[in-house]
């Protein structure tokens, strides 16, 4: 084959990287093997710190290399290295950052949850039990509903009142 294609090339308004791999010319998409692929803004962070400060980054071109270089820990790798192994750790936490925004936004959810039940808690505890002569049947029965409410409030309201 002697029209073999060389890369990168200009292809209209993407440029070839490689076989099956192109970036549009504003460099806003990426596509490989036909997924497009497009950088996500980090909306958890609210200092500007670039990847190569991060600690996370760091952690993880460190399992990578040491992964693929058994036996030669991360401390000793040449900065050749050192700069392949962060750039593969800044494709992982392209993943990685969009999933613990959703973990992030789950958390809150459950920490409200959390708050919910601390507060009925410190309510029943400044009433005390139940008076004398009441139905305990009938008074853990209101508490248990309360508590179902605080866990899974209903569709209208945040709080059972």
């Amino acid at each position: 084959m002697t029209d073999q294609q060389q890369y990168p090339h200009q292809d209209g308004d993407v440029t070839v990287l490689g076989p099956r791999v192109f970036v549009s010319n504003d460099g806003v998409v990426i596509n490989w093997r036909g997924v497009n692929y497009v950088p996500q803004p980090d909306e958890q962070s609210t200092e500007a710190t670039t990847p190569a400060e991060s600690p996370l980054r760091d952690l993880i071109a460190a399992a990578i290399y040491e992964r693929n270089n058994p036996g030669h820990p991360w401390a000793e790798a040449h900065p050749d290295d050192r700069v392949c192994y962060s750039s593969d750790a800044d494709a992982a936490l392209a993943v990685i950052r969009p999933g613990a925004r959703i973990t992030a936004g789950l958390a809150r959810a459950a920490d409200a949850d959390v708050q919910r039940v601390i507060a009925l808690y410190e309510r029943w505890r400044a009433v005390g039990p139940p008076p004398l002569g009441t139905s305990t049947a009938r008074w853990w029965d209101a508490r248990l509903a309360e508590l179902h409410n605080a866990i899974l409030p209903p569709a209208d309201q945040t709080q059972e009142q």
